[in-house]
């Protein structure tokens, strides 16, 4: 089968130079990155309880009857969520992430064994 490996070998290929062009590009990358988690966490601050989640719109019928239990602590989860997703986007775009995922490593030891 000599197409199905040319396939893998393109798409192999491909992936080497789409990682190259990242490599280059990294701090742009961390830029722009961190800009959009940032908006997104703003997002979620501005409109907390008025942005549904897809996955919970694939399970409503399952949830209907935990939306009121789910409903009094998810502001507050939610508010916590955005607000981590905005200060990590900042981390990303400052380029403090790994000095900030070191700093978890110290105070945290566990989370090294996690993955």
């Amino acid at each position: 089968m000599p197409g199905f490996s040319a396939v893998f070998v393109a798409l192999g290929a491909s992936a080497s130079a789409i990682g190259g062009l990242l490599l280059h590009y990294r701090y742009e990358a961390g830029i722009a990155g961190g800009a959009l988690v940032t908006v997104f966490g703003l997002l979620m601050l501005v409109g907390s309880g008025k942005v549904p989640f897809l996955l919970s719109a694939l399970f409503l019928h399952k949830m209907t009857g935990r939306w009121k239990r789910l409903r009094l602590a998810g502001r507050s989860l939610q508010t916590f969520a955005a607000l981590v997703m905005v200060v990590m986007g900042v981390a990303l775009m400052t380029g403090k992430l790994t000095t900030f995922s070191y700093w978890l490593l110290e105070v945290f030891p566990a989370l090294g064994k996690i993955g």
